[in-house]
């Protein structure tokens, strides 16, 4: 059977698999040692579908196990046909062990399941990475953006973000849309348009003070206005003085620190 994959392996351009990276193929290797036969295949090329549906799918549905996928995204319902995959081992070593194939036929409907599931799988990653509109829902809008962010693609990143900032989210699913879109803006040297996006966030948040800080900051350092840097810090504090005691404790002295630096600018600009 190696030696019939890996002549099936030589004719095609790459694999795709469902978590194949971490699984599959290390232990098809490790196949290939034991019998002391040569093989390419971690060298050819390959598409693990599995991280791009962390990516793009977990924030919404939880669970990205190919079957939650087919049910919760996908729209496949499997029959009676069907067995878990869990048991397919043995199954087969029952089969090796009595030659009876009854239940084998099941496998192959599972087997048969999984890859038309993955074409389908493969083509709405492409559609939503490349094709993505308002229509999609929000949250995974949300996760396209963070993940376009972190590899560079900027433009795609704040519409995406954008886009989803608009829609119907979870509030912890705001803060992030609207934290990875100031971020974004940041980085790109436009604090000028990030700061109505930390106010929104500032405006909407109760356990976190980082929108506070950014506009702190912003107003210490870039408007030079230290009077709305010293109100953004007290409004920072006034939340965090309502936090439990533990929470406070980290987040106060920071905060506490940066007003009475603040104070001491106010004071030396009135003299």
């Amino acid at each position: 059977m190696l030696l019939l994959f890996d002549e099936l392996v030589d004719q095609k351009v790459g694999l795709i698999t469902f978590n194949g990276r971490a699984f599959d193929l290390p232990l098809l290797s490790n196949r290939y040692l034991m019998n002391r036969l040569p093989t390419r295949l971690l060298e050819v090329p390959h598409i693990d579908l599995l991280p791009p549906s962390r990516r793009l799918w977990r924030n919404r549905i939880g669970s990205v196990a190919l079957g939650n996928l087919e049910k919760e995204l996908l729209g496949v319902q499997r029959t009676t046909a069907d067995i878990p995959g869990w048991l397919i081992p043995t199954v087969y070593t029952d089969y090796l062990r009595s030659g009876d194939a009854t239940e084998i036929v099941r496998v192959f409907y599972h087997n048969q399941l999984d890859m038309l599931s993955m074409v389908t799988l493969a083509g709405e990653i492409m559609r939503l990475f490349c094709h993505a509109s308002a229509d999609d829902d929000p949250t995974d809008l949300l996760s396209l953006g963070k993940w376009q962010a972190d590899l560079g693609l900027s433009t795609e990143a704040e519409t995406h973000l954008r886009l989803a900032a608009s829609g119907e989210l979870q509030l912890p699913h705001y803060h992030q849309a609207l934290k990875n879109l100031g971020r974004l803006l940041k980085r790109g040297d436009r604090r000028h348009e990030a700061v109505p996006i930390w106010q929104q966030w500032a405006a909407t948040s109760l356990d976190d003070v980082e929108a506070h800080v950014e506009l702190a900051m912003h107003f210490e350092w870039q408007e030079r206005d230290l009077a709305k840097a010293k109100m953004w810090t007290e409004q920072a504090l006034g939340l965090v003085s309502r936090w439990p005691r533990s929470s406070a404790a980290v987040a106060r002295p920071p905060l506490e620190h940066r007003l009475k630096r603040l104070q001491r600018k106010l004071k030396a600009n009135q003299v």
